[in-house]
């Protein structure tokens, strides 16, 4: 995604859930997941969630509306770069709308402006001026029921 290569990244995210059905097996959801986390095992898809990174691609794809949408959301990383040495943004948090994305962006300013200093670019002061703790409180300022959790691969 090259979002994460941005300072701030955000872009959405879908959960993709097969729904019962009369699935054909005809591989069209296979042919268009870039991550090989669609496998048809005795004429049915799988999905393999390890690998899965919710693109969608796989819903929007299927002829038959047999996979379909069950979170959907806004996924942000910080610290990411561009240019000739690029860095991937850290995982911050999935929020369910674009008002909680909002929220999370300014606490991410709030905390960048408080804290970066050096002439260093943010990716290389993300330890110094505190991630982790940055990242715990931002999300100890959103409402609970606002997070989606999810398993992503990071390649």
């Amino acid at each position: 995604m090259s979002s994460s290569l941005n300072e701030i990244g955000i872009v959405g995210v879908v959960t993709p859930i097969r729904e019962p059905g009369t699935c054909t097996g005809c591989g069209t959801c296979v042919q268009y997941c870039r991550e090989r986390a669609i496998v048809i095992k005795n004429g049915l898809i799988e999905i393999d969630e390890e690998l899965c990174v919710h693109c969608g691609m796989c819903i929007d794809s299927c002829p038959f509306h047999i996979i379909k949408a069950k979170d959907s959301g806004y996924y942000i990383t910080v610290g990411g770069r561009r240019g000739r040495h690029p860095k991937l943004g850290r995982d911050l948090v999935v929020v369910r709308n674009a008002e909680n994305v909002l929220t999370v962006v300014d606490g991410v300013v709030k905390w960048i402006y408080r804290q970066a200093w050096s002439d260093k670019l943010l990716p290389y002061q993300m330890d110094d001026i505190g991630f982790d703790e940055a990242k715990e409180k931002i999300i100890a300022s959103l409402p609970e029921d606002c997070i989606i959790v999810w398993k992503k691969k990071r390649k």
